[in-house]
Parts: C-alpha cells; sequence; structure tokens
C-alpha cells in the first residue's frame, strides 16, 4: 500500500511506495552483470503483464479483449503493476503535525507500440500520433473518477530518466491530491489572465515567436521553442499559441503535438546521440476553473542536481536556451 505524505514546511506530497523496489529493473549499472529478459512490453507477451484496460488497432478503434488480448493491437493500456497509487478508500490518518492518506489513485501505462523501440524518437510519425490520442482518452476518463483531482502524463526514457524497462511507453497518474507546484502554477496563470485577459503560456509563445531567437519550430497551431528561463539543458516547450482549453478538450491539436514532440526528440537525439530525456505534460488539475492552458515540456538528463539547486530550488543551467535552440534548429535531418 502507497502511503500519501504531506511535509508541512515546504508544502510538498510526497508518496512513499516501497513496493516500487521491486519493479523489475533491466537497466543496470555498466559495471554489474546484465541479465537477459522478456519484455512485457512486446506484442506475443501479454501474458506477462497485468490484463489490459484497453486496447486499440492502428485505425483507433477499440479491440474487443474478451475475445483475444494478443490479437494485433496497436496501442495498449495497462494498469502499472508496480503502482505508487491504488484504488481504495480514500482516508486520512492525523499523525502529530503531520498528514498522510491512503495513495489512493490511478497509474497506468500506455504503450504506443507493438514494437521493441527504446525512444520516442525511433518511433514513426503514426505511433506517436496514436499514443497522445489514447493518453488523452485516458486523461478524460481519470477526470470522471473519485477522488482523482490531477493526472500527470510523462515518458521516462532510458535509465538515467527513471526508466526501469527500455521498451518506450507512457505513465499516467491519477493523484488525490493537487501539488504545491500545480497550485502555484494555476494561481499564477489566474493571476496573469485577470490582468491581460490572455493566458500567461500564450503570451510567451507570442513573445517567443516574435522574437524567434529560442524557437525551434512551428505548426499551424502550436510552436516548440526553447524557454528563455529553462531550467536544465537543451530544455523544449511545446503550447498551443492561443488560449487552449483543457488538454481531454485538444482533439483537433493531437496530430500537431505528435509531428512537433517527435520532432523535438529527434532533434536532441541528433544533438546528443542517445541522450536519456523526460517528456511531461502539464496541465491543470480537474477542478480548476481558472483559464487552462496545457504544454509538453521536453528536457536531456545532462545534469545532475547538486546542493544548490536542492537546498534552493534555484537551479544552474549551463547551456543558453538561446545557443540550445541554435544547435536544434540545426540538428534536423529531414530539413
Amino acid at each position: 500500500m502507497a502511503d500519501l505524505r504531506f511535509d508541512p514546511v515546504t508544502h510538498q506530497w510526497v508518496s512513499v511506495a516501497e513496493n516500487r523496489r521491486n519493479r523489475p529493473v533491466e537497466f543496470v549499472p555498466t559495471e554489474q552483470a546484465r541479465h537477459q529478459i522478456i519484455c512485457p512490453f512486446c506484442a506475443g507477451n501479454e501474458d506477462e503483464t497485468p490484463f489490459a484496460i484497453a486496447a486499440y488497432d492502428r485505425h483507433l478503434q477499440p479491440m474487443d479483449l474478451d475475445v483475444d488480448e494478443a490479437q494485433a493491437w496497436s496501442v495498449r493500456v495497462i494498469p502499472n503493476k508496480f503502482s505508487a497509487f491504488e484504488v481504495t478508500e480514500d482516508k486520512v490518518f492525523p499523525d502529530g503535525p503531520y498528514q498522510n492518506k491512503n495513495g489512493v489513485g490511478k497509474q497506468e501505462l500506455i504503450i504506443p507500440t507493438a514494437r521493441h523501440v527504446g525512444s520516442l524518437g525511433e518511433m514513426d510519425f503514426e505511433e506517436v500520433k496514436r499514443g497522445l490520442h489514447v493518453a488523452r482518452d485516458r486523461i478524460e476518463a481519470f477526470s470522471h473518477e473519485q477522488p482523482i483531482k490531477h493526472a500527470m502524463l510523462f515518458m521516462n526514457c532510458r535509465m538515467e530518466a527513471g526508466a526501469s524497462l527500455e521498451h518506450v511507453h507512457f505513465q499516467l497518474i491519477g493523484s488525490p491530491v493537487v501539488s504545491s507546484r500545480v497550485e502555484r502554477r494555476q494561481s499564477i496563470a489566474q493571476k496573469a489572465f485577470e490582468e491581460t485577459g490572455q493566458t500567461l503560456i500564450a503570451q510567451l509563445v507570442e513573445w517567443e515567436t516574435q522574437q524567434s531567437t529560442r524557437v525551434v519550430k512551428t505548426s499551424k497551431n502550436l510552436t516548440s521553442f526553447c524557454p528563455f528561463a529553462s531550467r536544465l539543458p537543451l530544455t523544449v516547450w511545446i503550447a498551443p499559441n492561443q488560449k487552449s482549453g483543457r488538454f481531454a478538450d485538444a482533439d483537433n491539436l493531437l496530430d500537431e503535438l505528435a509531428e512537433l514532440t517527435h520532432d523535438a526528440v529527434r532533434r536532441i537525439e541528433t544533438v546528443l546521440d542517445r541522450s536519456a530525456y523526460n517528456i511531461m505534460l502539464h496541465q491543470a488539475s480537474y477542478e480548476f476553473e481558472g483559464p487552462h492552458h496545457w504544454y509538453v515540456e521536453i528536457f536531456p538528463r545532462l545534469t545532475r542536481l547538486a546542493g544548490y539547486e536542492w537546498g534552493t530550488d534555484i537551479w544552474i543551467n549551463p547551456v543558453s536556451p538561446e545557443s540550445a535552440a541554435r544547435r536544434l534548429r540545426a540538428a534536423n535531418k529531414d530539413e
């Protein structure tokens, strides 16, 4: 059972999930022996995972799991076998000056391809597109489940980014609490909208497009750019150009998002040659009634946090976003 604990000093929630120590770890330090294992996410190995929540064919049509789960699927959604959040009764257990509660919630894996590939950059565009469409559907489904208040979609690629298995996959966590970071972001967004009538992200995208120095690529409705105050080297944000509403309502933007996400990862991997990286979808909580404006953040794992970052939450980035954007613009092999 996961234990969700609240720090009264930092106002941050921490999930203490000791069962995750039992996860199968395919990656090991190079000085240790590496054992060959069966990839549970590849086609034909469906028995190695919990029974699927949903599966889709290449046309994104839902498949009948009761007939034959091992039929030719293109995207598969499964419960996380070693979840930090579980479907259980929501209970609070006061402990002196502390709060803790059951780690109630949901954690799912979205496997966007039956092929064994280790990076989103190795997927083709149709695979990326299908994966994001299914992720949108699952985020919408989470919004109707109590007591889930916020959903986080992310991808950890390669060991240094936190992946325990090589086969590329998204993770989706539905949490019963809203973190202080999400709440702070919502508060800032609300204030900016009240002052200008425009979402803060839309203002940033408009400015970046005008300046162009940090823009990586644009499409009809989206822009990818290296943010002005990037915390990590070669960080890329992908955001809608205009006020976009909830991500669950972004069907008309998902194909463009797939294109720019695929493009950004390929550029990063061209510059850095198989670097580990993280992809995160930032969105508001389900109960937030203010201006929604989601965006995607991608960053390679080049630096490690040290004492100053941990102690102050002020990050030190050794590569300017302007330099990062120049390198990424020049990196695309297809242009």
